[in-house]
């Protein structure tokens, strides 16, 4: 039982719990203190909000190269914009966000050398794009697999409902990576990893429990068995893929998505059939079985939720109680191609937006390189891995932003069109 387990309801309490919120939101607790900041996090509205406050200012804390020796009159100027800083945005935030002034501060000093005039007085260097290392990010989700082949989240900041899917996500990231399978350790975490997503497999062809949200871990667990299954075929993999995409067809609903498995509604929408209708195609495709139809009508129900503007709605068109971004660039892989087509910005994409968009809009596949290659950490002890700095992180953590990184630069070559 956590000390801090009773939700703080003032709008001006302050809780004990937010100083530990950066380690949290940066994956450096441990396994069980994680996992009691993500339980608190549910019903404590003041921790949430210093959370979110937090999130904002990691996203905005991107990788600068080392600076040179800076100016003369650089430490007076630098002083005047923290001075300035103080009493701006920050004075707004709680105790954990006053502990991130430090570090947003010198943020402030790097970014004002990083752009300073050169002393002839033109303009710095333009510095060429970031490029990610999926060699990197593989070494990662190496180190950071538990013996029994899965994914921990509450060790990465995430929560421990979605284990089995987050593996899921890795174990894709494994095995589909264009760099680095070769290597054995890579190798072995990729069997470790499936042999995992094998023995959480019911009778019913479901892999993890089932909850009200399961198929968050039981369709990207299923499309992991596919992809593995479709690099190195073996017969248990093929046998546990097919009772896998056969739950998926069980569960489709009859307008053609998938929805939530307690939903008394019925209704589907457009995030959770996502990785349901990818991987019956990418089982259809890979002739494991006739998925015509099923595909077909799931891919006649996303067409009724694009509006006008050619937005995909959530549960129906013009609905975006998650925001436009991520269900439209989910519904670009599944829907026909419309003539002008939708400009969707990667700055705009989380993580799980950016891995759809780049399936759906090859015109948009530099750009969403040069994002996802701003997110990689690429020095400390978080080395290779994707910071998790978006609207999905407390469920996902580092293992779901890092997987999908590299998944999103595999440019998700598997979805057919």
């Amino acid at each position: 039982m956590t000390p801090f387990a009773e939700p703080q309801s003032g709008e001006d309490d302050v809780c004990l719990f937010s100083s530990e919120l950066p380690a949290y939101l940066q994956g450096e607790l441990a396994p069980e203190r994680a996992l009691d900041v993500s339980e608190h996090l549910d019903g404590c509205k003041v921790c949430r909000r210093e959370r979110d406050e937090l999130r904002e200012l990691l996203a905005g804390l991107g990788d600068f190269a080392p600076a040179p020796v800076p100016p003369p009159d650089f430490a007076d100027r630098v002083m005047s914009l923290v001075r300035s800083a103080v009493v701006s945005p920050f004075k707004q935030l709680g105790p954990a966000g006053m502990a991130f002034l430090g570090m947003v501060a010198a943020t402030v000093v790097l970014a004002v050398f990083v752009h300073e005039p050169d002393r002839d007085g033109g303009p710095s260097p333009r510095l060429d794009p970031p490029v990610a290392s999926a060699g990197a990010a593989l070494r990662w989700l190496v180190s950071a697999q538990e013996d029994d082949g899965s994914y921990l989240p509450s060790r990465w900041g995430g929560r421990d409902r979605y284990r089995v899917g987050l593996t899921g996500l890795a174990v894709s990231a494994l095995a589909g990576a264009s760099e680095g399978i070769a290597d054995a350790s890579v190798r072995d975490a990729l069997d470790r990893g499936t042999s995992f997503l094998i023995r959480h497999q019911a009778e019913s062809g479901c892999i993890g429990l089932r909850i009200n949200d399961s198929l968050y871990n039981h369709a990207p667990a299923t499309l992991a068995l596919l992809r593995v299954q479709g690099r190195h075929p073996v017969a248990e993999v093929r046998a546990a893929a097919i009772r896998a995409v056969k739950h998926l067809v069980s569960e489709q609903r009859p307008s053609g998505g998938w929805g939530y498995v307690d939903d008394g509604r019925g209704r589907a929408n457009a995030m959770i059939s996502a990785w349901p209708l990818e991987a019956l195609c990418l089982a259809h495709e890979a002739g494991l079985a006739d998925l015509a139809d099923q595909i077909a009508a799931a891919r006649r129900w996303y067409r009724t939720l694009v509006d006008g503007r050619g937005h995909v709605g959530y549960e129906e068109a013009g609905s975006f109680p998650h925001g436009v971004t991520t269900s439209t660039a989910v519904g670009l892989c599944f829907t026909a191609p419309k003539s002008e087509p939708v400009d969707i910005a990667p700055n705009d994409c989380d993580f799980i937006g950016l891995y759809f968009l780049a399936a759906g809009d090859a015109g948009a596949r530099s750009a969403i390189a040069e994002r996802v290659a701003t997110l990689q950490v690429r020095t400390g002890a978080f080395a290779g891995s994707f910071r998790p700095a978006d609207r999905w992180a407390s469920d996902g953590g580092r293992v779901y932003a890092t997987s999908l990184a590299v998944l999103a630069l595999e440019h998700c070559r598997t979805i057919p069109r």
